[in-house]
Parts: structure tokens; sequence; C-alpha cells
């Protein structure tokens, strides 16, 4: 059998996921189905199927989220920071098929079959998954470009179809007669009563040889343009900025898939949802009696009285519903969601909204994930932000600088261990520790519990810019990876 490498495509923002998602927090890095990230769970789904070893794992992934990605990958094993491509701008999925074809080509040989993945989606029926990859194998082999097609549940205005055709040589695989953008409501009920169409799910499996020809054939000047910065970039994991940019935005199913006759589909039942919507997130969650899913927050409390098939949660408030049928309620610490369940269009426009006018709630989370811990901001104002700051035992801030903002600790439990332009003296609770700009410092918790700190920042510049790390192994895998300037997230 040829190896199996694992594609994963991390890119996109859910804004349908608002206010949880956020332009700083996009819906693949949340924990919405138990405490793994979608991400996370999704590579593990896909090293468990495919038989893929953690160093077999390739990602794309944008330049400004590869720190992240890098974060959630060494937190399940170091290996999996290997092989993470960052791309200097999005050009859509074609220019990122094309740029890993030629990334798995050079690294893991032409005859590799690349299985490319969505980082975002869920899949209940692992056991059905995996037949349905070992069915694609062998097609995939003999040079076909196999795409998974989802059995569909129900009329779906959202996915784009596929109309299968007769069954192949292989088992399990049909061709595939046409590809249908996604209907209107009465043509979707058409294409679900006929029992011949499947969801475009965007997994696809195919030998790294086959597709970079498929590109050459039918979407020539993107192929040209991939591996011209492919090859010029400053690594294998940095292509060329300039020619990158350049590439034209196009799905690969448009560049490539719906050209070629060389391709097929493998009908799939497994429990399979994209969670593009909150009412999505509620459909494959488990319910309580009355229907509704709850998720409660460190500092937050569900009630629910005379309330059904609802999903409420909160992260900092107690929430309380009465007399509510088919909603949605979240409840975050700077915004409040209340919708109808099935109004994730009108979501997406509120969210358009926020985003013409800049506005916080939708460009940045108050509560940010670390490799150390977490943060929250508390409260800001022009010159001037507090924020909680949290590290876990063990863990460790690394050496960093300020260029024009001071700042003020003020340690609330715990104890650990602070450095101050190379002087160290042990912290505890109610110490108050005062970091000038261009101070370099760095905090290790030396503790068994929690050390919680709130941090007051003073000056003119307070964005994620004016931080400079220097030993800091995630920002250091990151910048690999990344094309951007070497500054890092406070």
């Amino acid at each position: 059998m040829k190896k199996i490498i694992p594609v994963i495509l991390c890119g996109g923002s859910g804004t349908r996921l608002w206010p949880v998602s956020r332009q700083d927090a996009p819906k693949q890095f949340l924990s919405l189905i138990g405490d793994a990230s979608l991400f996370q769970d999704t590579v593990k789904r896909a090293m468990r199927v495919s038989g893929a070893a953690p160093s077999e794992v390739v990602t794309v992934s944008l330049g400004s989220m590869v720190k992240d990605a890098v974060m959630h990958m060494r937190a399940i094993d170091p290996a999996l920071a290997t092989h993470i491509i960052g791309e200097p701008e999005a050009r859509n999925t074609a220019a990122a098929f094309a740029l890993a074809a030629f990334y798995v080509r050079k690294h893991f040989g032409d005859d590799a079959l690349m299985f490319v993945l969505p980082s975002d989606h869920h899949i209940a029926d692992e056991a059905s998954y995996k037949a349905a990859l070992e069915a694609a194998t062998p097609a995939a082999s003999s040079g076909f470009l196999v795409t998974f097609g989802i059995k569909p549940t129900r009329a779906e205005t959202g996915y784009g179809y596929i109309k299968m055709g007769e069954e192949t040589q292989h088992t399990g695989v049909k061709t595939v007669q046409k590809f249908f953008e996604k209907p209107k409501r009465d043509v979707a009920q058409q294409y679900l009563d006929s029992g011949e169409y499947l969801w475009s799910s965007g997994m696809h499996l195919f030998s790294a040889e086959t597709v970079i020809g498929k590109f050459f054939a039918h979407a020539p000047e993107t192929a040209e343009l991939v591996e011209r910065s492919f090859f010029g970039g400053v690594s294998d994991r940095i292509p060329a900025q300039d020619l990158y940019k350049s590439i034209k935005k196009e799905p690969y199913e448009v560049a490539v898939l719906e050209k070629t006759s060389d391709v097929a589909v493998v009908p799939c039942d497994i429990a399979w949802s994209d969670i593009g919507s909150w009412e999505s997130l509620w459909e494959i969650s488990e319910k309580d009696l009355n229907g509704n899913v709850t998720d409660a927050g460190p500092s937050g409390t569900v009630m629910a009285l005379n309330t059904s098939n609802s999903l409420i949660r909160a992260n900092d408030k107690t929430v309380a519903c009465i007399g509510l049928k088919d909603v949605v309620v979240i409840e975050t610490r700077d915004s409040i969601l209340i919708a109808d369940k099935s109004a994730s269009d009108g979501i997406k426009e509120i969210v358009s909204q926020l985003q013409k006018a800049q506005a916080p709630e939708v460009l940045r989370t108050p509560s940010q994930r670390h490799s150390w811990g977490h943060t929250q901001i508390l409260s800001e104002a022009p010159g001037f932000r507090m924020k909680e700051m949290v590290v876990k035992p063990g863990g460790q801030r690394s050496l960093k600088m300020h260029h024009h903002r001071s700042e003020q600790w003020v340690v609330v439990s715990g104890e650990g261990v602070f450095t101050l332009n190379g002087q160290t003296r042990p912290v505890k609770a109610q110490d108050v520790l005062n970091v000038p700009a261009r101070g370099m410092h760095a905090l290790v918790n030396t503790g068994a519990n929690e050390l919680r700190i709130y941090e007051f920042q003073y000056g003119q510049v307070l964005d994620d810019g004016d931080v400079v790390r220097f030993n800091d192994p995630v920002a250091k895998a990151a910048d690999t990876a990344k094309p951007a300037a070497k500054t890092e997230a406070a």
C-alpha cells in the first residue's frame, strides 16, 4: 500500500459561530465538542484512520495562524509541527492544494497519497470513516482524484452536491456525473428524494504526482506560480510572498476537479458535520430531556425553565432562559447573542456590520490560550489595558521585551520565579512586579497550583506587535513557517 499523508487545511474564520469565533480565534482552534479543539480532533482522527505517524502530517495554514497551529500541534506531539506550511496570503483552496502537493512530492515521494482534510469538521462514526478511506485508496493509487461525498440527511442549501454515476472497478467507489453549486430549497429537496446525490465534503484523496499533473493540465497558471513560489521561497515551508500573492483565488473543485474525467467519489455515511452554524453544533451535541444543549464556562451558569430545543452557552455570567424554544443564546465576556436557532445568515450579516465598523468584539476574543496557560482582558481604555494571566504548573512565559509599553503585575495566588534584565526573584501572592519598557522579562510557575496574576499595561502602543520573544519554542517553530515579522502575541 502507498503511504497516506494527511494534509490538513487550517484556515477560515467561521463567522456563523460568532461571538465565540473571532478573527484571532477562528473556528478550528475552538473547543466546541469536548476539551480538544476541532483542529486537534481532526489531526488525531486522521492519524488513527490513515496510520500516519505524527512526523507524516502536513498542515497548510495562513501565516497569521501558524503560531496557533504550532501550539495546538505541539500539545498533541511536537513532531506534528515538523511540516507546517505558512501561506503568505489566502488564495482559496486551489493554491493550497497545489502548494501541499509540491511539498508532499518533495518530502514523501511522487506516489505518496495526499489525504486532504478541512481542519474544522466533526465525524462521529470513525469506523465507517476508516472504511471509506480504505475503499478510496486503491482508486487513488490507480490515478483517480477521489473525493468523499456525504449521504444527505436533509434538503441542505448550504452545501455543494455531487451526482453519482456508475460504480468503478474499485468496490465502493463511483464515477461522478456532475458537480452542482449550492441549490435552492426545492432543488435540494429533489436531490435528496432522488437518492443519486451526495453532499460535497471537501475531503479528498489522490497521489501528489497525479494532482500536480492535473493542475498543469487544467490550471497551468496556478500550477506554475505555485511551483515557482515553492522553490523560490525562504524555505520549503515559506513560499515566495510576491509570487504567491499573484495566484488566482479559486477553489480546487473549480480549478481542477470539475474539469477532469479521472474523478471518483466514495459515498460516506459517517455522521459528518462541518459545524458551520450554531444550529449544526446543536444537531450533533448531546441534549437533555428537553432537547437543550447547555455549556457553562468556569465562571458561567446556565438555567433553563420551560425552554426546549435550544443551545445555551454561558462563559462568565448566569444566563437564565424562560419559556423559549429553538433559540441560541451565547454569552461571552464582551458580547451576547440571542437568535433564532436557524438564523445563521442573520448572524453572518451582523458580523459583516461589525467588521465594517472594526469592532473589537469581532476582531479579537477577550480570552486567549497559550502553551503556558491563558489570559483574559478584563478592562481597557486608550493607553491602558488590564488582563488576568493564569500560568499553569510548570508553565513558562518566554523571555521577551516591549518597546513601547510598561506593565505592573499583581500576584493574586500561586508561586513562581520572575526574571527582569537577568535578575531573578521568587514571587508569591500579594507581590507587585514592575516591568519597564524595554525590560527583558520572563516568568515560570514553580508551584503545584496555577499562578494567577493581574497585569496592568500602560502606553500608547498596546497591540500584540509590541512584543518580541527570545526563547519561545512555539514561536520559534512558528517562525520557520510564517512569512510575517517575528513579533508574537502577548
